[in-house]
């Protein structure tokens, strides 16, 4: 810094004694270098202390003073009558002042500013602070911006602003900028503000009947590439803090030759105020779109540019915007958010898919309407308004749009585990960035918009919240035309072939078995192509419970899985419900997950069992069979020691079924006797023994006996052997069934443990 300052100070000696200064630099090498040096440093002097900030060109701002400024006007009849009247304001050092056209200026004119202690890079953005409603104007033509790498003159034209180029931003004050980026080879020290002929009628219908044209001064942005944040699935709002970040507004149509009327574009421009605020580090201050009250043929934009550096392809874009009637069909319907590309169009969506995609929301009714930009890099956005929602007036209400905002996504810190579930911040997901895919999410009728929390609540479906759900209730209709889908991505990351994949979801009453779910498909996407599509009509979509699937953090006792098992690679999984016959009234969908293994080879349905008559019966059901080879009963006393009572073959073809099937087991008390280790030869020693105890009774009679004594012996033996813990009803002791499910390759899952009933 202090080296800075020195050589800034020798440069402002030299401008002070210039001649001799020069005769000096001529005669001697070292001075010469010093010279150059100086000249750079202070051309570069505005980018080192100030970039991406619009710097006022005027005295006392950034290395600017009146020794270094010049401000000219065109004069049409001569030095002495300049086309602009007080051209003096332009530099001096209140921002209030301006230079305004005289009568010859109408016919043509311009007005200039010189900035001879150095030069501005090429790239930069320069403009000028004029009257509002000159943009207006400016698109009707006739209005353009030069720079120059001359002093003075016609010569030395760097670049020139074409159609189209011109960049406009209401200000405070009832100010408005009109700018555009120099990028002609080279770097420029002039910049003129050209008139080449007003139409009065036009600029009277515009500014209003005895106005005038008022230019306040020039402003450069020197732009420096910003660096958008490492840290994983982060938000970052593009602002001039941090970026070469441009806020402009504009229309989008043809102007004039049959085009957007004079009218038209005032109409349009002046629905828009305060727009350069959308740039401004602020999270409270805003652009505000006012609608009008008259008809406006044409769209209207509010624009955020780089003007150095882009945004990488797999960003989620979008701009964070308040309106109490957000979720109005005719909002949203004239919205649209669009990405591009130095001017070229990367990605576009209307904003009833894009406010289902947002995943930034706010409070206070601010909510981020955006998408993922997965079709290449980009460094701008525009949020578009129709020809309908600004002429809708005060039945939409005004609505405030904040900032842009861009958030990266990062594939895991580490190896995923066997099932992932597919939430940002959850522990499975290894910090993996998850996004709605708004393309791919949605309500196909925009009419349900009032009757569907689906878009507010869709940041649900990927928080780490495992209580939270996104709601499809029964107002949706039957078919395509009424579809609800909720897709989930992972942009950084595409998981590999032989995964399960699906999502975790809930019904008012559990789903008995997959043939309920005819309007329900679950799919598979890879860089936005479709991969798979698995649905009950080509018997590839699962239900299952949950209680097989590693979940860390609460999920309703309920909750279901509904799945498939995939063959390509993948990045993204979507659920599309086209009805909700046989579901119910609602379907809750609480996230998406994916594993590495088959989450159940069985689907358990009830299981009950009962003792009564000397008789243990169990009976049980399926409603799903993937790979199954036969179940394992087993019982226990304390439900912690289990002993087999027996096996049962899987009744489903080759192990696989999609339907409900019901499997019976029973065993009689001699049957457990047996189990319990008493062999035959122990029935006819329990035989003698009853003998012996009851002498007066036939040996007929004995035998009749044994079993009798052998369940009383086996329950005095687990009464003794029971810890004081044991649970009891009344006096008897509580039984507890399960059944194993052996997999065909010898894994085992097992139902919920229950009680056996006494009868």
């Amino acid at each position: 810094m202090k080296k800075i300052t020195l050589i800034k100070s020798l440069a402002s000696k030299f401008f002070a004694a210039a001649p001799q200064l020069t005769r000096k630099i001529v005669s001697n090498a070292q001075g010469l270098a010093l010279f150059f040096v100086s000249l750079v440093l202070v051309s570069s002097s505005l980018s080192a202390q100030t970039p991406n900030l619009h710097v006022p060109i005027r005295n006392g701002s950034g290395p600017f003073t009146a020794a270094n400024l010049t401000a000219r006007s065109s004069a049409l009849l001569g030095p002495l009558l300049p086309d602009f009247n007080n051209v003096g304001n332009l530099e001096d050092n209140n921002t209030a002042n301006a230079a305004t056209i005289g009568l010859t200026g109408i016919l043509g004119a311009w007005v200039e500013i010189d900035y001879s202690g150095g030069t501005f890079p090429q790239g930069s953005e320069v403009g000028f602070t004029i009257t509002n409603g000159l943009l207006s104007a400016s698109l009707l033509g006739g209005i353009s911006i030069t720079t120059y790498s001359t002093a003075s003159g016609e010569s030395g034209v760097v670049s020139t602003s074409g159609a189209g180029q011109l960049i406009g931003a209401s200000l405070l004050g009832g100010t408005e900028r009109i700018s555009f980026v120099s990028t002609g080879a080279g770097s420029f020290r002039r910049v003129r503000l050209n008139f080449s002929g007003i139409n009065l009628s036009v600029l009277t219908s515009i500014l209003g009947a005895g106005a005038t044209i008022s230019v306040y001064g020039a402003d450069v942005l020197v732009p420096q590439a910003g660096t958008l944040p490492s840290t994983c699935n982060s938000i970052t709002q593009l602002n001039q803090a941090a970026f070469p970040a441009v806020a402009s507004y504009g229309t989008t149509g043809v102007v004039g030759g049959g085009g957007l009327a004079a009218a038209d574009v005032a109409g349009i421009l002046n629905s828009m105020q305060n727009v350069e605020n959308i740039t401004s580090s602020s999270t409270t201050d805003y652009a505000n779109l006012s609608p009008a009250n008259a008809t406006i043929a044409g769209e209207g934009y509010l624009s955020v540019k780089l003007l150095s550096g882009s945004v990488p392809a797999n960003y989620y874009a979008g701009f964070e915007i308040e309106n109490n009637n957000l979720l109005n069909v005719d909002l949203l319907n004239g919205m649209r958010i669009e990405a591009l590309n130095n001017g070229t169009l990367v990605k576009s969506m209307s904003a009833f898919q894009i406010l289902s995609a947002s995943v930034l929301s706010g409070s206070s009714g601010r909510q981020t309407l955006g998408f993922l930009v997965t079709n290449g890099a980009f460094n701008e956005l525009r949020l578009i308004f129709s020809s309908g929602l600004l002429s809708a007036g005060a039945s939409l209400g005004a609505t405030r749009i904040y900032n842009a905002v861009v958030r990266n996504f990062c594939p895991p810190s580490s190896a995923l585990g066997s099932t992932t579930i597919l939430a940002n911040g959850h522990a499975s997901a290894n910090g993996l960035g998850v996004s709605v895919n708004g393309g791919n999410s949605g309500l196909a009728n925009a009419s349900l918009i009032n009757s569907q929390t689906l878009a507010s609540s869709m940041n649900n479906l990927i928080d780490n919240d495992a209580s939270n759900y996104v709601s499809l209730s029964s107002t949706l209709g039957i078919g395509a035309a009424n579809a609800a889908s909720v897709s989930v991505t992972t942009p950084a990351y595409t998981f590999v072939n032989d995964e399960y994949t699906g999502f975790v979801v809930k019904a008012a009453a559990p789903l008995a078995n997959v043939g309920l779910l005819t309007g329900v498909t679950v799919s598979t996407y890879l860089d936005g192509v479709l991969q798979e599509q698995s649905s009950v009509s080509n018997n590839l979509l699962k239900l299952n419970v949950l209680n097989a699937l590693s979940v860390n953090g609460a999920v309703p006792p309920d909750a279901q899985l509904v799945y498939f098992k995939t063959t390509n690679d993948f990045d993204e999984v979507r659920l599309t419900v086209n009805d909700l016959v046989g579901i119910g009234s609602e379907l809750q969908v609480y996230s998406a997950f994916v594993s590495g293994q088959a989450v159940l080879p069985v689907n358990f349905g009830e299981v009950n069992a009962v003792y009564q008559n000397g008789k243990l019966s169990l009976n049980w059901s399926t409603l799903s069979e993937t790979n199954n080879k036969e179940f394992v009963v087993e019982g226990s006393v304390d439900g912690k020691t289990w002993t087999k009572l027996g096996t049962v073959a899987s009744k489903a073809s080759d192990g696989n079924s999609d339907t409900s099937i019901q499997y019976d087991f029973s065993k009689s008390v001699q049957e457990l006797i047996a189990l319990s280790g008493f062999s035959l030869l122990s029935m006819i020693l329990l035989a003698g023994l009853a003998l012996l105890m009851f002498p007066s009774i036939k040996r007929k009679s004995a035998f009749m006996l044994t079993p009798i004594l052998a369940i009383v012996m086996t329950l005095t033996l687990f009464a003794c052997s029971k810890s004081d813990n044991a649970p009891e009803i009344g006096e008897k002791t509580v039984t507890y069934i399960r059944i194993a499910q052996v997999d065909k390759d010898g894994s085992t899952s097992y139902s919920k443990v229950v009680k056996v009933v006494y009868r």
